[in-house]
């Protein structure tokens, strides 16, 4: 088995995605939010670059069906019905919605990623499943 580590979004190269399966570990906030909206009943997690695509993505949907997360430089953002924080990823919130999320490095990694066939969201809240993941891999 060969292992590649890029320790920033900009590391991660398009072309070589192509036939890699990709692990994105981040264990600050984007990870754990993106893992704690699924097991919360998220349907979909679509990560983006830009609070501005993100908003753009969201009007692509019925009212109701998406939500809108994430936060620049920590801070949420003032119109966003979420933030980065996993706390607020309920059940009760997520449940059957798309979440659009938009984060300052944690979405940048998963768009990098998004050329690679199979891509791994982990943290230290779904480490054991991620684990498993990256080892058949």
């Amino acid at each position: 088995m060969r292992v590649h580590v890029a320790f920033t979004p900009t590391e991660v190269s398009g072309d070589g995605l192509k036939t890699r399966s990709v692990a994105v570990v981040d264990v600050l906030r984007a990870a754990t939010t993106v893992a704690t909206a699924i097991a919360n009943g998220a349907l979909l997690i679509v990560p983006v670059l830009t609070p501005a695509e993100a908003r753009e993505r969201a009007a692509r949907f019925s009212p109701g069906e998406v939500l809108i997360g994430g936060e620049r430089d920590g801070e949420p953002i003032s119109d966003f019905d979420l933030g980065n924080s996993p706390l607020e990823y309920t059940s009760q919130r997520v449940t059957g919605k798309v979440v659009i999320l938009t984060t300052t490095n944690g979405t940048r990694a998963l768009v990098a990623a998004s050329d690679a066939p199979t891509v791994a969201v982990c943290a230290f809240v779904n480490l054991p499943e991620a684990a498993r993941w990256v080892l058949a891999q």
